[in-house]
């Protein structure tokens, strides 16, 4: 993400470096009429945009892939506010209407780029929150079947050996993908699981074994209704 913002920033700032050093160079700022200095104004308002905008709209995960279309968009922007802002520098029009006119158009061409820039703000907003979901549901998985393993690792009980090894292969070759109708069952589980390492704890095998056989049928029923597609 650093990387990636800095590759945009870095050659941006020279160019609007560059940009400055020229103008205040071979012109004269104390001839600079009003609307050249608004124009000035537009064009380093909207190299803010174009820096600033992707940053706001990107997670920070995949973040080359989300950012594209916002540095497209808000670079076409800074393109166009660039050209017309540098036509009114150099025609330097006087007048309220040459003011008006400079404002006026920098402030409708915003205004087309909020336009264009909203879609892609909640597109990646929904794609953040995509793969929030997608990372909360693997969790799950993960978390169970390295809890089941530790289990599995701790106990010499031959009986409950066999069972932790059946439901860790039940959890192993679960789905990740999870619904809302499998969120409570999800929950039990969790919470079985903390029960299942109570009872272990106190070597209490019967009530052990029996808890791991409930959980594996939990587990095959969380299965059953994600296969139907009950979601």
């Amino acid at each position: 993400m650093k990387r990636t913002f800095l590759g945009i920033l870095v050659p941006s700032a020279m160019f609007i470096a560059i940009f400055n050093l020229l103008l205040f160079v071979i012109g004269d700022a104390s001839e600079f009429t009003a609307s050249v200095w608004i124009s000035y104004a537009f064009i380093h308002f909207a190299f803010l945009v174009s820096v600033i905008s992707p940053l706001v709209t990107s997670g920070k995960r995949d973040f080359a892939r989300q950012s594209n279309s916002s540095y497209f968009v808000t670079g076409i922007y800074f393109g166009l506010a660039f050209v017309i802002g540098l036509i009114f520098i150099l025609v330097a029009p006087t007048g309220d209407g040459g003011v008006r006119a400079s404002w006026l158009i920098q402030v409708i061409l915003f205004a087309l780029f909020v336009i264009a820039f909203a879609p892609i703000c909640m597109a990646n907003s929904h794609t953040n929150e995509e793969l929030a979901r997608q990372g909360r549901e693997a969790r799950f998985i993960q978390d169970a079947a390295s809890r089941i393993k530790l289990l599995r690792d701790s106990v010499t009980d031959g009986n409950i050996i066999a069972e932790l090894d059946v439901l860790s292969i039940a959890i192993s070759s679960s789905s990740i993908k999870s619904s809302p109708d499998v969120r409570d069952l999800e929950i039990n589980l969790m919470l079985q699981i903390s029960e299942l390492e109570e009872l272990v704890d106190g070597n209490r095998v019967d009530e052990a074994v029996a808890l791991v056989k409930k959980i594996n049928r939990a587990v095959k029923e969380r299965n059953r209704i994600l296969q139907m597609g009950l979601y």
